[in-house]
């Protein structure tokens, strides 16, 4: 939670500054093409491992558990 608030108050700033030295419109148009242009990054990221039986009977134990 704390990260995400110092993050978008990064943002905040970033934009605001954008926004005086560009305009509105253009800082809208470059970050919203910064956005496209990280999409492919995802595909770098680590797959997630699939959950084998053992930790599949763990994880209904402890949500069935009720503590």
């Amino acid at each position: 939670m704390m990260i995400s608030f110092i993050a978008r108050s990064a943002v905040i700033v970033i934009v605001g500054w954008g926004g005086d030295l560009f305009g509105l419109r253009e800082t809208y148009f470059i970050s919203a093409a910064a956005g496209l242009v990280s999409i492919p990054s995802f595909s770098s990221f680590p797959k997630k491992k699939a959950i084998n039986d053992r930790q599949l009977k763990f994880y209904d134990n402890i949500l069935l558990s009720g503590d």
